[in-house]
């Protein structure tokens, strides 16, 4: 679902990605050892990203999360790379880069897609769940997935996505987003990435000294 209430057909992979029929068809399994991972596709460097916090009806973001958003765009500018981010909130979306917005579904978690064209994947969806935390854990579990989905618009892949051993499950095929090891990151299992692909109810909402190293890295 879109702000607006229209849909768009995509499918949802490894939980929280969104790809279309074609990204799909094109996924292929892979051996692959424990790094951390970007897509092919990055977006264009030394730019400004321009996010909205959706306001409008159903979809609005709540207090919680504006909140939330406000600290993930911190932790983003706060990386030494060629990107800065700026932040605002309202309903028209269609000039930004990226919209963040609620779905209603219950569920906790998020979902957003991989970069395209050197523009960072537009739609990030927050879901409504979020909000079962409590006070003391919301705000950094909340910070903790918006950052994350931003960090999947702007080209990273899970730092699991290979074994997903942070839900207890098997591994994902790279595809044709593919999936390219990101120097000076470690080969071995990353407990406090902010990208692995599950998480729990005491993050901490920041990135740990190998996201930084990734992000710094790409931009």
């Amino acid at each position: 679902m879109l702000p607006d209430g229209s849909f768009e057909k995509t499918y949802i992979v490894e939980g929280d990605i969104a790809l279309s029929a074609n990204q799909l068809n094109n996924m292929s399994p892979s051996n692959i050892q424990d790094k951390q991972y970007r897509t092919n596709n990055l977006v264009s460097n030394n730019r400004t990203i321009n996010v909205i916090g959706y306001t409008g009806g159903s979809q609005a973001l709540s207090s919680k999360q504006r909140t939330a958003l406000q600290y993930a765009i911190n932790n983003y500018n706060a990386l030494n790379i060629g990107l800065s981010f700026t932040l605002t909130y309202g309903t028209n979306y269609n000039s930004y880069d990226i919209v963040v917005y609620q779905t209603r579904n219950g569920q906790g978690g998020g979902v957003a897609g991989f970069p395209s064209n050197g523009n960072p994947y537009k739609f990030v969806q927050i879901y409504d769940g979020m909000e079962q935390y409590s006070v003391d854990t919301n705000e950094h579990v909340m910070t903790h997935v918006m950052t994350h989905e931003i960090g999947h618009s702007l080209g990273m892949r899970h730092t699991d996505w290979f074994s997903r051993q942070s839900c207890g499950q098997s591994g994902e095929g790279a595809g044709s987003d593919g999936a390219v090891h990101i120097p000076g990151t470690p080969t071995g299992f990353d407990s406090t990435s902010i990208m692995l692909a599950c998480f729990g109810a005491n993050e901490d909402g920041e990135f740990n000294a190998n996201d930084r190293t990734a992000f710094e890295f790409l931009y």
